[in-house]
């Protein structure tokens, strides 16, 4: 589906990077996809000090049911009429408007569940991409097998950058952009126009 015109088209399949666990270098690509190159983006990670953020609708999980990953990463991109999200886990469809990814993702927690409580580090693109870099160790299990299988692709690595994945995911390390949690992510971007501004 066509939201925003061309330059909003979804990528067609075969055309974009997926690897099932590595939502973080399937964003690296999305982040240098023709079509969103003209928009305003920021990668968002998500994850809290537990490491565990109950997410619904994605591809993971029968519909219907949660899923609790460490941590998960998805792009935010300015539309020409509203802010959306593009996550290639999500079972919502691609792009999704932001406000209906939060409030279909993230469902209330019961009374002493604040420990699920998800935070967002939101990195603008040119940082993200100046700065990134994975070694995919996270992904080795003691013996050395992979945890998931790993993409066909090379690591992505920003020149002269060290592995700092964890860094990013790291809720208490400055590493890059801001931290806030939902009701701060809502504030700063609900109200956003297309180019960015508050109305």
């Amino acid at each position: 589906m066509d939201h925003h015109g061309p330059q909003m088209r979804v990528p067609a399949s075969g055309r974009h990077r997926y690897q099932p666990c590595y939502c973080e270098e399937n964003v690296w690509w999305l982040c240098q996809h023709q079509s969103l190159a003209e928009l305003e983006r920021w990668v968002v990670f998500i994850s809290n000090p537990a490491r565990q953020c109950v997410l619904l609708e994605q591809r993971a999980s029968p519909a219907g049911r949660a899923v609790i990953w460490d941590y998960h990463v998805i792009l935010l991109a300015c539309g020409e009429a509203q802010l959306e999200v593009w996550d290639l886990d999500t079972q919502l469809g691609v792009p999704v408007p932001l406000v209906s990814y939060l409030a279909q993702t993230f469902p209330p927690l019961p009374p002493g569940g604040a420990a699920f409580m998800p935070l967002f580090r939101v990195v603008p693109v040119g940082d993200f991409l100046t700065t990134f870099a994975t070694d995919r160790s996270h992904m080795l299990a003691p013996d050395g097998s992979w945890l998931a299988p790993p993409p066909p692709w090379a690591a992505p690595a920003a020149d002269g950058q060290e592995a700092n994945l964890m860094r990013f995911v790291d809720m208490g390390d400055d590493a890059a952009g801001d931290v806030v949690d939902l009701a701060g992510l809502l504030r700063r971007f609900a109200g956003a126009d297309a180019g960015g501004r508050r109305r």
